[in-house]
């Protein structure tokens, strides 16, 4: 199981803006967006634009994994699953 620490501070980024750049790709708005992940519309700018998380340290099993689970996204509380299964590391995100 990855450490607290180390998933709030580099996981859980590259999980925002990789949602962000799948959510941006079916039109959704910045400001939902954030609406869906808790964080601010300026923040959701700074994924799209990458000035935040510019490293790729997801595995390809991951971001097809969260490609799949953004098609349905459309609420805060689908995104904190989603996190809840990214940090547990379930066999779909391994």
């Amino acid at each position: 199981m990855i450490e607290i620490e180390e998933f709030v501070y580099v996981k859980l980024p590259e999980i925002r803006k990789y949602l962000t750049l799948e959510l941006r790709k079916r039109k959704i708005t910045m400001l939902k967006v954030g609406e869906i992940m808790g964080v601010s519309k300026v923040a959701i700018s700074q994924y799209v634009n990458n000035k935040r998380v510019n490293r790729e340290l997801l595995t390809k099993k991951e971001r097809v994994f969260l490609g799949k689970e953004a098609k349905e996204l459309d609420n805060i509380e689908q995104f904190k699953k989603i996190v809840s299964k990214m940090l547990k590391g379930g066999n779909q995100t391994r």
